[in-house]
Protein backbone atom coordinates (compact mmCIF):
# COMPACT_ATOMS: atom_id res chain seq x y z
CA UNK A 1 0.00 0.00 0.00
CA UNK A 2 2.94 2.46 -0.71
CA UNK A 3 2.08 3.36 -4.20
CA UNK A 4 4.30 6.03 -4.58
CA UNK A 5 7.51 4.58 -2.99
CA UNK A 6 6.46 1.21 -5.51
CA UNK A 7 6.10 3.18 -8.80
CA UNK A 8 9.30 5.19 -7.96
CA UNK A 9 11.62 2.06 -7.83
CA UNK A 10 9.52 0.48 -11.04
CA UNK A 11 10.53 3.79 -12.77
CA UNK A 12 14.42 3.96 -11.80
CA UNK A 13 14.11 -0.02 -12.80
CA UNK A 14 12.66 0.79 -16.34
CA UNK A 15 15.91 3.18 -16.67
CA UNK A 16 18.12 1.02 -15.81
CA UNK A 17 17.08 -2.26 -17.31
CA UNK A 18 18.31 -4.12 -20.50
CA UNK A 19 15.44 -5.80 -20.48
CA UNK A 20 12.86 -4.02 -19.27
CA UNK A 21 9.76 -6.60 -19.78
CA UNK A 22 9.79 -7.87 -16.81
CA UNK A 23 8.42 -4.48 -15.08
CA UNK A 24 6.36 -3.95 -17.63
CA UNK A 25 4.34 -6.91 -17.26
CA UNK A 26 4.26 -6.98 -13.47
CA UNK A 27 3.14 -3.13 -14.33
CA UNK A 28 0.11 -3.88 -16.81
CA UNK A 29 -0.87 -7.44 -14.16
CA UNK A 30 -0.90 -4.86 -11.51
CA UNK A 31 -2.99 -2.65 -13.32
CA UNK A 32 -5.46 -5.48 -14.00
CA UNK A 33 -5.57 -6.64 -10.97
CA UNK A 34 -6.69 -3.00 -9.56
CA UNK A 35 -9.44 -2.98 -11.86
CA UNK A 36 -10.56 -6.07 -11.42
CA UNK A 37 -10.88 -4.88 -7.50
CA UNK A 38 -12.62 -1.60 -8.09
CA UNK A 39 -9.39 -0.08 -7.62
CA UNK A 40 -8.83 1.95 -10.70
CA UNK A 41 -7.40 5.29 -9.11
CA UNK A 42 -4.34 2.46 -8.28
CA UNK A 43 -4.50 1.27 -11.50
CA UNK A 44 -4.01 4.17 -13.58
CA UNK A 45 -0.58 4.91 -12.91
CA UNK A 46 0.19 0.80 -13.39
CA UNK A 47 -0.76 1.48 -17.12
CA UNK A 48 0.65 5.15 -17.69
CA UNK A 49 3.92 3.33 -17.00
CA UNK A 50 3.37 0.97 -19.41
CA UNK A 51 2.25 3.87 -21.90
CA UNK A 52 5.21 6.28 -21.38
CA UNK A 53 7.44 3.67 -22.84
CA UNK A 54 8.98 3.17 -26.44
CA UNK A 55 5.83 1.53 -28.72
CA UNK A 56 8.26 -1.33 -29.61
CA UNK A 57 9.08 -2.60 -25.75
CA UNK A 58 6.02 -4.98 -25.00
CA UNK A 59 3.69 -3.79 -27.68
CA UNK A 60 0.45 -6.02 -26.26
CA UNK A 61 0.79 -4.55 -23.65
CA UNK A 62 1.39 -1.05 -24.60
CA UNK A 63 -1.70 -1.30 -26.53
CA UNK A 64 -3.66 -2.75 -23.86
CA UNK A 65 -2.89 -0.19 -21.16
CA UNK A 66 -4.03 2.31 -23.46
CA UNK A 67 -6.98 0.67 -24.10
CA UNK A 68 -7.73 -0.08 -20.29
CA UNK A 69 -6.78 3.69 -19.41
CA UNK A 70 -8.98 4.61 -21.95
CA UNK A 71 -11.93 2.23 -20.55
CA UNK A 72 -11.01 3.80 -17.25
CA UNK A 73 -11.51 7.34 -18.42
CA UNK A 74 -15.06 6.89 -20.10
CA UNK A 75 -16.59 5.99 -16.85
CA UNK A 76 -16.46 9.92 -15.89
CA UNK A 77 -14.23 11.88 -18.44
CA UNK A 78 -15.05 11.01 -21.80
CA UNK A 79 -13.00 13.60 -23.57
CA UNK A 80 -10.11 12.47 -21.65
CA UNK A 81 -11.07 8.52 -22.70
CA UNK A 82 -11.27 9.71 -26.25
CA UNK A 83 -7.74 11.62 -25.88
CA UNK A 84 -5.91 9.19 -24.77
CA UNK A 85 -6.97 6.39 -27.29
CA UNK A 86 -5.93 9.64 -29.59
CA UNK A 87 -2.38 9.42 -28.17
CA UNK A 88 -2.00 5.64 -28.67
CA UNK A 89 -3.57 5.57 -32.39
CA UNK A 90 -0.62 8.33 -32.89
CA UNK A 91 2.46 6.36 -30.96
CA UNK A 92 1.03 2.95 -32.81
CA UNK A 93 -0.48 4.30 -36.36
CA UNK A 94 -2.93 1.93 -37.84
CA UNK A 95 -3.48 -0.43 -34.93
CA UNK A 96 -6.80 -1.92 -35.45
CA UNK A 97 -7.71 -3.15 -32.13
CA UNK A 98 -6.73 0.76 -30.90
CA UNK A 99 -9.00 2.18 -34.17
CA UNK A 100 -11.92 -0.03 -33.60
CA UNK A 101 -11.98 1.15 -29.23
CA UNK A 102 -11.66 4.70 -30.82
CA UNK A 103 -14.39 4.43 -32.94
CA UNK A 104 -16.67 3.22 -30.09
CA UNK A 105 -15.83 5.94 -27.81
CA UNK A 106 -16.32 8.48 -30.30
CA UNK A 107 -19.70 7.31 -31.14
CA UNK A 108 -20.57 6.91 -27.59
CA UNK A 109 -19.88 10.64 -27.50
CA UNK A 110 -21.96 10.94 -30.48
CA UNK A 111 -19.14 12.07 -32.57
CA UNK A 112 -20.13 10.24 -35.64
CA UNK A 113 -17.61 11.76 -38.20
CA UNK A 114 -15.09 11.15 -36.11
CA UNK A 115 -16.04 7.53 -35.32
CA UNK A 116 -16.62 6.80 -38.35
CA UNK A 117 -13.34 8.25 -39.37
CA UNK A 118 -11.49 5.56 -36.94
CA UNK A 119 -13.57 2.72 -38.21
CA UNK A 120 -12.41 3.21 -42.24
CA UNK A 121 -8.95 3.07 -40.77
CA UNK A 122 -9.28 0.54 -38.73
CA UNK A 123 -10.92 -1.65 -41.74
CA UNK A 124 -8.33 -0.46 -44.06
CA UNK A 125 -4.88 -1.08 -41.72
CA UNK A 126 -6.45 -4.69 -41.44
CA UNK A 127 -6.71 -5.24 -44.89
CA UNK A 128 -3.53 -3.67 -45.56
CA UNK A 129 -1.96 -6.05 -42.75
CA UNK A 130 0.54 -8.79 -43.18
CA UNK A 131 -1.54 -10.96 -40.83
CA UNK A 132 -4.35 -12.41 -42.38
CA UNK A 133 -5.40 -14.40 -39.15
CA UNK A 134 -6.75 -11.17 -38.03
CA UNK A 135 -10.83 -10.52 -39.75
CA UNK A 136 -12.88 -7.72 -38.04
CA UNK A 137 -15.97 -9.32 -36.65
CA UNK A 138 -19.79 -8.41 -36.86
CA UNK A 139 -19.50 -6.00 -33.21
CA UNK A 140 -17.25 -4.16 -35.46
CA UNK A 141 -19.52 -3.91 -38.21
CA UNK A 142 -22.27 -3.62 -35.98
CA UNK A 143 -20.91 -0.61 -34.79
CA UNK A 144 -19.31 0.87 -37.77
CA UNK A 145 -22.94 0.82 -39.57
CA UNK A 146 -24.41 1.63 -36.56
CA UNK A 147 -22.10 4.90 -36.73
CA UNK A 148 -23.70 5.61 -39.96
CA UNK A 149 -26.96 4.70 -39.01
CA UNK A 150 -26.75 7.25 -35.99
CA UNK A 151 -25.48 9.98 -38.21
CA UNK A 152 -28.24 9.63 -41.24
CA UNK A 153 -26.29 8.16 -43.60
CA UNK A 154 -28.44 5.04 -43.79
CA UNK A 155 -27.34 4.30 -47.27
CA UNK A 156 -24.16 3.78 -46.05
CA UNK A 157 -24.71 2.31 -42.52
CA UNK A 158 -26.76 -0.51 -45.07
CA UNK A 159 -23.73 -0.78 -47.67
CA UNK A 160 -21.44 -1.46 -44.16
CA UNK A 161 -23.92 -3.87 -43.07
CA UNK A 162 -24.70 -5.36 -46.73
CA UNK A 163 -20.15 -6.44 -47.36
CA UNK A 164 -20.27 -8.09 -43.91
CA UNK A 165 -23.24 -10.17 -44.45
CA UNK A 166 -21.74 -10.62 -48.08
CA UNK A 167 -19.72 -13.43 -46.36
CA UNK A 168 -21.23 -14.10 -43.16
CA UNK A 169 -24.84 -14.11 -44.20
CA UNK A 170 -26.45 -16.00 -41.15
CA UNK A 171 -25.06 -13.30 -38.62
CA UNK A 172 -28.23 -12.55 -36.19
CA UNK A 173 -27.02 -9.23 -34.78
CA UNK A 174 -26.08 -7.34 -38.05
CA UNK A 175 -29.64 -8.99 -39.61
CA UNK A 176 -31.64 -7.28 -36.89
CA UNK A 177 -29.88 -4.10 -36.63
CA UNK A 178 -30.47 -3.68 -40.76
CA UNK A 179 -34.49 -4.80 -40.39
CA UNK A 180 -34.93 -2.44 -37.08
CA UNK A 181 -33.21 0.30 -39.11
CA UNK A 182 -35.30 -0.84 -42.48
CA UNK A 183 -38.34 -0.85 -40.54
Amino acid sequence: DRDSEALKILKKGLRKANKPDIILVFCYNRGVKYVAAKQTARAIPCFEIITHQAPSKAKPLYQLSFINLAAIYMKTDPPRAIETLNRAAEAIPNDPTILFSLGRMNSDEKQFEKAINAFQKAEKALEESDTKTEKLSAIFYLHYGGAYERSGQIDKAEEIFEKYLKTHPETHEILNYLAYMWA
